[in-house]
């Protein structure tokens, strides 16, 4: 996917926002859809305060003329009809006037609360007069944590709605001898074309273990094989051993529009390839491997 194209389908992910997709597309590949949200709001929180607060300014009043008026983005008009914001009494509308309005007085941007986290309208009410009572460094603060909120809950919306945002090839490798993943390991994927194997792709485990391989524009049919540089991971932790180096795994890519996972299992003295948490033959997934 293209700087661009990554833009166009995750640019609005924060609200008249796209600058933070942009700036948190140099760091891809994501391992997941939790690293590519925690690399958005590391753009966000390194921001300088009118950059936050211009940020902020960019969403729409908790009830407000726009949502009256049905003026807001989908994802916000989404959200906002949900507890019906957008179709309040005179009463409740002049209410909500009025606690936009105090609140923008007293801090320079909207109060940003995620809808996602309420199930009535009354206990967004209340929040928003309770926020009322901080300082305006709390509120910039409280803001970009709910906007944290408010955007993980769309950012799994739009890959769910997307094909293209589908890790193509990806692999979790746990370590057997220490607790957790196996961070910082070493791994190749090859292709064999032209009568022998081509790397494609060299990436390092990240703090879990997981790795993104290839996405789905670099997919092609054909056979792969995954090195993993055991050896030199294992000696670097402090296990080495005298069984295990270079781990190759092979498997076969039939339909390039799917997504394959390779779960991995790697000790001291033995490595195994499974599937659904049950060891299977090292020969390498299929599609169904998908976790």
């Amino acid at each position: 996917m293209t700087l661009r194209e990554f833009v166009d389908v995750f640019g609005g992910i924060f609200e008249h926002a796209p600058w933070v997709a942009e700036r948190a597309c140099l760091s891809r590949p994501f391992a997941s859809v939790y690293e590519m949200h925690r690399k958005m709001m590391d753009v966000v929180r390194r921001c300088d305060e009118s950059e936050k607060v211009g940020l902020l300014r960019g969403h729409p009043e908790l009830g407000g003329r726009e949502a009256r008026a049905g003026e807001m983005t989908p994802d916000s008009s989404s959200e906002q009809s949900r507890l019906g914001l957008d179709r309040l009494s005179e009463a409740e509308f002049s209410e909500m006037t009025e606690l936009n309005r105090l609140y923008d007085e007293k801090f320079g941007f909207p109060c940003m609360i995620c809808l996602r986290l309420h199930v009535k309208r009354d206990t967004v009410v209340a929040e928003h007069r309770r926020r009322l009572l901080n300082d305006r460094q709390t509120e910039i603060e409280n803001c970009i944590e709910q906007v944290g909120q408010i955007t993980e809950r769309r950012l799994r919306e739009r890959v769910r709605e997307s094909q293209r945002t589908r890790r193509a090839i990806s692999t979790h490798v746990l370590d057997s001898g220490n607790a957790g993943g196996a961070q910082g390991m070493v791994i190749e994927l090859q292709r064999f074309e032209g009568g022998g194997y081509t790397t494609v792709a060299r990436v390092t485990t990240d703090e879990v273990g997981r790795a993104q391989l290839l996405d789905a524009e670099e997919m092609r049919p054909g056979r792969y094989q995954m090195i993993l540089q055991a050896g030199a991971y294992l000696a670097e932790h402090g296990t080495p051993s005298t069984f295990i180096d270079v781990i190759p795994v092979l498997f076969e890519v039939d339909d390039p529009y799917q997504n394959y996972h390779i779960p991995l299992i790697v000790g001291r003295y033995a490595f195994s390839v499974y599937k659904g948490g049950i060891p299977a033959l090292a020969s390498g997934p299929t599609r169904e491997d998908v976790r």
